[in-house]
């Protein structure tokens, strides 16, 4: 994050968009547990940050789970301001057009942070 603040004029801004921490909290990655019609999502390990691997598609990626606290902390740390901090989600047009879309109204998919680098 210093290197990015670095890069950034006076006044310049770093918007970036992450899985949310509550994603990555899973440790081992396994996804949506297979009972309760996946109502819950667990959260196993979301004080140790690490990597974590998790099969997506064909293949396994490997993840960096990072609390949000460690986020925020980055930023302020390399002299920039938080300006916004969002988790979208799902309109509710969107999940009655793909159902499937409910999950991410149990937990949000993504943190979208936006920060300025002061004029002085």
């Amino acid at each position: 994050m210093t290197r990015i603040a670095g890069w950034l004029r006076p006044g310049g801004h770093l918007v970036y968009s992450v899985e949310h921490p509550v994603c990555t909290a899973q440790h081992p990655m396994t996804g949506w547990p297979n009972e309760h019609d996946r109502t819950a999502w667990p959260i196993t390990a979301y004080g140790y940050e690490s990597s974590r691997s998790q099969r997506w598609f064909n293949t396994t990626v490997t993840k960096y789970h990072y609390k949000l606290s460690t986020h925020i902390s980055a930023l302020t740390a390399a002299g920039l301001t938080l300006v916004a901090l969002d988790e979208p989600q799902p309109t509710h047009a969107a999940v009655t057009r793909q159902p499937d879309l409910t999950q991410h109204l149990i937990r949000p998919p993504l943190l979208v942070v936006a920060a300025r680098k002061p004029t002085t």
